[in-house]
């Protein structure tokens, strides 16, 4: 994809040459756009956009008051799904490397979140880590606190355990969270 400017605005074009969607005004001004969808395909057509100042590789400098190197998600109509302001957006990815491409993780000031593979907002950016835990529940992590969410977001062990560790008994995963030195077992039901 090429970007093309007309009459001041900013378009993007496809490879037949045909304008795609033009860029919102609010993101003008940026030396350097760059459509980053070569390791990024969602599967409802998002596309992952990244604005800097100067050269590509200017991520978190300040221009004319503009932070460079953001990122954010743009469907190929031209709609913003998720503002251009985010430091990071990738696929999750599992303790062993696995790429999940239904969740999507996002990073605003060094706190995470969680989108699903259309871009909506299912944990927002404000946990200090979020790591797999297995059978489909994710750890967060915020003030050296940890809680369980499940892939829809929905909290299953809220924050506020000082650990929290996973086991299997009886065929049936067993959880000990432990808070201020006092442990119990947990028994969540998955289907």
């Amino acid at each position: 994809m090429k970007f093309i400017e007309i009459d001041g605005k900013l378009g993007v074009v496809n490879k037949t040459g045909k304008i795609m969607f033009f860029l919102p005004d609010e993101y003008r001004g940026y030396d350097y756009i760059k459509i980053e969808d070569k390791d990024f395909r969602v599967r409802d057509g998002l596309l992952k956009v990244a604005l800097y100042m100067n050269s590509e590789n200017d991520d978190d400098v300040i221009y004319n008051g503009k932070l460079s190197g953001k990122r954010g998600l743009i469907d190929k109509k031209g709609k913003v799904i998720l503002p251009i302001k985010y430091e990071s957006i990738t696929y999750f990815e599992s303790e062993d490397g696995h790429i999940d491409p239904e969740l999507i993780k996002i990073g605003l000031d060094y706190k995470y979140g969680l989108l699903d593979e259309r871009g909506k907002i299912i944990l927002p950016a404000e946990y200090d880590h979020i790591k797999d835990f297995g059978d489909g529940l994710l750890e967060i992590e915020l003030n050296r606190k940890y809680g369980l969410v499940d892939r829809t977001g929905k909290i299953v062990l809220p924050v506020k355990y000082n650990e929290i560790i996973g086991f299997y008994k009886d065929d049936k995963k067993k959880i000990v969270a432990i808070l201020d030195g006092n442990s119990k077992i947990v028994e969540i039901e998955r289907n």
